[in-house]
């Protein structure tokens, strides 16, 4: 399976949430990263106390999972703003998505997003 990995889901998976190291294990064939989701990371570190201790581990996670590291160009960006345009049609907010990615009935279960829905959009 296809997994593009978001800030939170990262930051599960360095705190050990099983449901979630268990879930990447399993179907994380294929794990995607975000440069806007490292920049964020990044900034969490550089916030924090041991900086260098995290952003080892994050890369240590790049390099032993085979994580892609997805750029973001005009075309990435484009395609984000038709996203958030629809979300916005259809009553979502930003918000609202980041506590569902947070929310437990979200994650991995019977609700998660999958790739038919994300084409939905």
């Amino acid at each position: 399976m296809k997994l593009v990995l978001d800030t939170n889901i990262y930051s599960d998976y360095a705190e050990g949430l099983p449901e979630t190291v268990d879930f990447l294990a399993t179907h994380g064939e294929y794990l995607y990263l975000p440069s806007i989701v490292i920049g964020e990371l990044n900034f969490g570190f550089m916030k924090g106390n041991r900086q260098q201790f995290n952003e080892r581990k994050l890369l240590q996670f790049i390099n032993r999972l085979k994580v892609q590291i997805i750029d973001v160009d005009g075309d990435v960006a484009r395609k984000y703003a038709i996203i958030l345009l629809s979300l916005q049609k259809r009553g979502l907010k930003y918000q609202s998505m980041m506590y569902g990615s947070r929310h437990p009935a979200w994650k991995w279960g019977e609700r998660s997003l999958q790739e038919t829905d994300i084409s939905r959009l």
